[in-house]
């Protein structure tokens, strides 16, 4: 009998004749050989099935549908054939670096409790450039599953799961656009999830890309999964505090002292219902809610002086989790958070 792979790869096609070659070159390239790749084509109009089947690799499994059934219907599809001890997951528009797989692999069979695991991704535009942003998910495992309250925190691209970490329904069509967001919480609601602190995947961002078309609605769905949370949390709200719990989460609120007041209610709701369901750490969930507040606060209209004001009038910070010393390591924290020009805590899908 033929040794199982450890990884199987898999990866949809769809219409991406422009970037499927080198997509996968750069899986075939990698340092770590002991793969099966599957690539399912879902439908392609344009040479994107005649380039993947010019490609000769006896690792490379091929599939081809009729009509475009969708990524989910695909992936889950590749997932349901699939033999490895690891899922990678790939798009047909990015590039992994060599040592992608190599160093997953080597920190999922060092972390048993760790169900996936991720990469920083470089962004790339349509010609391979790089754009001089990379994306650095730089949250501790131990606090991933409290930063997923307030939205994605992975490269889709970039990730590698446990096969045994999967759920019977893995990813759902009801949340296409969202449905890798969504699977993670699920993933993180029973193991360890985690990024490695390296950039492994170019990314590549451009005019097809699904968010650009699709944006808003992809903001529904991800509304939708956050609100999930909340509930597996026991938070009791209204459509209007998710709309609002939303905005946050996309920073797409002008800050001002209405605002303010009622995101300090809203955080202090969240801490409390967790300290019935005792779901999360609460002082990994403290401060969370403390860095979201030092956002918004550097997102009001006041001046810097303040700003920082604002930051000490939170009720969280009559929390029984904050102490004196975390006082004196406020100012530190408040400099870095309140004088940057951006503030971006979770990725956008393409």
């Amino acid at each position: 009998m033929a040794k199982k792979p450890t990884v199987s790869v898999v990866m949809s096609v769809y219409n991406a004749e422009l970037y499927v070659r080198e997509a996968i070159e750069s899986i075939l390239q990698q340092t770590y050989a002991d793969f099966e790749f599957l690539i399912l084509d879902d439908g392609s109009t344009d040479k994107s099935l005649e380039l993947v089947r010019s490609i000769s690799d006896p690792r490379i499994r091929v599939f081809s549908s009729d009509k475009n059934m969708g990524i989910v219907h695909q992936v889950n599809r590749g997932i349901s054939m699939a033999q490895g001890k690891y899922i990678a997951r790939m798009d047909a528009d990015d590039i992994s670096l060599p040592e992608r797989f190599a160093h997953e692999v080597a920190y999922l069979e060092t972390h048993h409790r760790v169900g996936m695991v991720g990469t920083w991704v470089e962004l790339i535009d349509t010609k391979g450039v790089s754009n001089n942003v990379v994306w650095r998910f730089q949250a501790p495992p131990e606090e991933i599953p409290v930063v997923l309250l307030f939205g994605n925190n992975f490269a889709n691209p970039t990730v590698m799961i446990r096969t045994s970490a999967l759920p019977e329904v893995v990813y759902k069509s009801e949340y296409t656009l969202s449905e890798d967001f969504e699977l993670t919480t699920r993933i993180s609601d029973s193991h360890g999830v985690a990024n490695l602190q390296e950039v492994l995947l170019k990314y590549r961002v451009h005019g097809k890309s699904i968010s650009h078309r699709k944006r808003e609605l992809c903001r529904e769905l991800v509304m939708r999964v956050l609100g999930g949370r909340l509930d597996r949390l026991g938070v009791v709200y209204t459509e209007d505090d998710l709309q609002f719990h939303n905005a946050i989460c996309f920073e797409i609120v002008v800050v001002n002292e209405s605002d303010l007041h009622r995101a300090d209610v809203w955080f202090k709701r969240i801490y409390e219902a967790n300290l019935i369901s005792r779901k999360y750490d609460k002082v990994i969930l403290f401060k969370a809610l403390l860095g979201r507040w030092y956002t918004l606060c550097g997102l009001y209209s006041g001046s810097r002086l303040a700003q920082i004001r604002q930051v000490f009038n939170s009720s969280l910070f009559t929390s029984s989790a904050f102490t004196i010393k975390d006082y004196f390591r406020l100012f530190g924290i408040l400099m870095k958070r309140l004088f940057r020009k951006k503030y971006a805590y979770s990725a956008p899908k393409k």
